[in-house]
């Protein structure tokens, strides 16, 4: 996300279940949005909120059991 520091046009959202990171992103990456979700629950936007959506190794870093849940 942050090589998108000077893009224009679109808004940034960023959402990750771990404080520390979103913290990080909220004090460090000032142009988005970041949140803070929790791993067993839907994101909170609304439906149909975004047109484009970007997420990569999100899988890897969660362990077998909430791999599992997730994919559903």
């Amino acid at each position: 996300m942050r090589h998108w520091k000077t893009l224009s046009g679109p808004k940034i959202h960023g959402s990750d279940y771990n404080p520390s990171l979103v913290s990080w992103c909220q004090k460090s990456l000032s142009f988005a949005e970041v949140k803070q979700n929790k791993p067993h629950a839907k994101l909170d936007y609304k439906n149909d909120k975004f047109d484009f959506i970007y997420i990569i190794s999100v899988f890897t870093h969660l362990n077998a059991t909430l791999q599992k849940f997730l994919d559903r």
